[in-house]
């Protein structure tokens, strides 16, 4: 099995690269052929601290581990030490010492594909939280997961902590989801005020995939940069950090 990956992003508008809380992994293209790959990404919450470390380290800790779906609690535990080590590095001031203290959150997903031994190709998904995999094949969004429709994204969903005692439902608030891969199937994965958009243009008739598996090839008519932009000019698009995986099967 043969595919192409490569990653975009885009911070929130008026912020700098460096306030950027998404993350992804792994890190620029990945053209490559062998029997299993994994990706993820994920979206650290403003409203805590220090979460796009978070949102790192679980992308790593999910790619690295590897880990599957029921070991969920040992990639929060591989994962937590890290951060609190990290973020205890850093000299802060009291009041950032004390909302450091309440911890950060992220969403995640998970994508792991490989070829069997029988030769077929099948993917196997993890997601704690709104950030989507959306699975096109021949024109048509045949998989959305795990938030299926744009009305369905909401201002509170569940999150991973840092703090232990805010996972203690996680088993019930993961998603798995599994499927198989056919040669010229495509896998976007994104945070979700992209995956929102994607999925609300999709409801209206259109192909949003078009414009995603153009960017950065001969056929792109704007970057990434300038279709976020201009997205958010028109108010299709919520002013969030913006992440995307594209994942091209040969």
């Amino acid at each position: 099995m043969e595919i192409n990956a490569e990653s975009f992003w885009l911070q929130k508008a008026g912020c700098s690269a460096a306030e950027y809380e998404d993350a992804f992994y792994p890190e620029g293209v990945t053209r490559s052929s062998q029997q299993t790959f994994r990706f993820a990404v994920a979206d650290g919450a403003t409203d805590s601290s220090f979460s796009g470390i978070w949102a790192r380290l679980l992308v790593k800790a999910f790619v690295d581990g590897p880990h599957e779906p029921e070991e969920i609690e040992q990639l929060l535990a591989d994962a937590r030490p890290r951060w609190e080590q990290q973020v205890g590095q850093r000299q802060l001031p009291w009041y950032a010492e004390q909302k450091a203290q309440a911890g950060a959150f992220s969403s995640l997903l998970g994508l792991m594909i490989r070829e069997t031994d029988a030769g077929r190709s099948e993917w196997q998904a993890i997601a704690v939280g709104d950030s989507c995999l959306v699975q096109v094949r021949n024109e048509k969004a045949i998989v959305k997961f795990p938030i299926e429709h744009s009305s369905h994204f909401d201002s509170m969903p569940f999150l991973l902590a840092t703090t232990s005692s805010f996972n203690s439902k996680v088993r019930e608030n993961l998603a798995v989801a599994r499927g198989d891969i056919q040669p010229d199937d495509a896998m976007y994965l994104m945070t979700d005020a992209l995956a929102c958009w994607f999925m609300a243009t999709d409801e209206r008739g259109h192909a949003p995939w078009l414009a995603l598996r153009d960017l950065n090839t001969g056929d792109q008519r704007e970057s990434f940069a300038e279709m976020i932009d201009r997205l958010r000019t028109q108010h299709e698009l919520r002013n969030d950090d913006c992440t995307l995986m594209r994942i091209d099967i040969f």
